[in-house]
């Protein structure tokens, strides 16, 4: 019995609530709540307009007239919308058709102006993408660049010190690029840098970061990776380096080879303090007589390539380091 009930209360409970708010004084209390609802729309169409005339002047020349008919559009709304809160009966026919009209013809206008200026503001999407590309690109090699070093160096420290993975940074300098950009020209030069940024690029994976950071130095930070893990690598590398030969150079030239410092991120040091580590170990590699690597794994200390005859000790160069920092 109570379920062949329900569907007549659906349907009549409406009515039956409404009777009730009459008997108890509450007749008007829908067309209030209705009325403030339309207070509400007016204001958020009246604060959209007020949000375009504060950023009015950073807006370019094509996108002013689009926001100025999209704002004449809103105000339209919003004086219906306050309207139709300040009087609960209707509008007047003529004024209601007034504004119908005119959001009808505005929404028009705003409509061709935005087809209008669409290619343009592609255009400069695009083009912004292409620009934010450049500033942290190396032109030569197509490598980072040290800004985009810096910033995949910044997360990839943030996430070492939240203990989520290990980061190893190899920095490489070219013993004898001087002198071979002397002897066979700029040109050559050039080859041999992006021959070199081939080299790093093959031998690391898209979730590290390869940068030239100027002259003939270079950095790989290897995400996700030890030292150890990453000793192989860095070998190869060296190699290979030590293998190149480019257009312009004899047959059996070997213009350049490569001094290497690697170490682990250590995230009690800044970004800073890390690099100057680092940098420690390639000199220490060019000390030794270059064409090899100098680096450091927590697991194993200090170790090189070539006979070590006068070894790092790590925690020395984290005091010179901490020392470098706070001066």
């Amino acid at each position: 019995m109570f379920a062949l009930s329900l569907p007549f209360l659906s349907l009549h409970l409406p009515a039956f609530i409404l009777t009730l708010a009459s008997g108890f004084g509450f007749s008007h209390l829908a067309l209030g709540v209705a009325s403030l609802g339309h207070g509400v729309t007016a204001l958020a169409c009246f604060a959209l307009p007020v949000t375009f005339a504060l950023h009015y002047r950073r807006a370019s020349d094509c996108t002013r007239p689009v926001l100025a008919w999209i704002a004449a559009c809103l105000m339209a709304l919003g004086s219906e919308q306050l309207g139709s809160a300040l009087s609960v009966a209707p509008a007047p026919a003529l004024l209601e058709t007034v504004w119908v009209w005119l959001v009808a013809a505005i929404c028009t206008v705003t409509a061709w102006q935005l087809c209008r200026n669409a290619p343009e503001w592609l255009d400069t999407r695009r083009e912004l993408i292409q620009v934010r590309a450049i500033a942290t690109q190396d032109p030569l090699t197509g490598l980072q660049n040290r800004q985009g070093f810096n910033r995949a160096f910044d997360r990839a420290l943030a996430t070492t010190r939240a203990g989520m993975g290990q980061s190893t940074l190899a920095l490489f300098d070219l013993d004898g690029f001087k002198q071979a950009n002397d002897q066979y020209g700029h040109l050559v030069g050039d080859r041999i840098l992006q021959r070199v940024a081939e080299i790093l690029q093959t031998h690391s994976r898209k979730s590290d970061c390869v940068a030239r950071l100027g002259g003939d130095e270079f950095a790989v930070l290897w995400t996700n990776c030890s030292a150890i893990e990453a000793r192989p690598l860095v070998e190869a590398i060296r190699r290979e380096i030590a293998q190149v030969n480019v257009e312009g150079t004899p047959l059996t030239a070997r213009p350049v080879t490569s001094s290497i410092g690697m170490a682990e991120v250590d995230p009690q040091l800044s970004a800073e303090g890390n690099y100057e580590l680092t940098d420690r170990f390639l000199y220490e590699a060019k000390r030794l007589g270059k064409n090899q690597v100098c680096w450091f794994a927590k697991r194993v200390g200090h170790g090189g390539s070539g006979v070590v005859t006068d070894p790092l000790l790590y925690p020395q160069q984290c005091q010179r380091v901490a020392e470098l920092e706070m001066v």
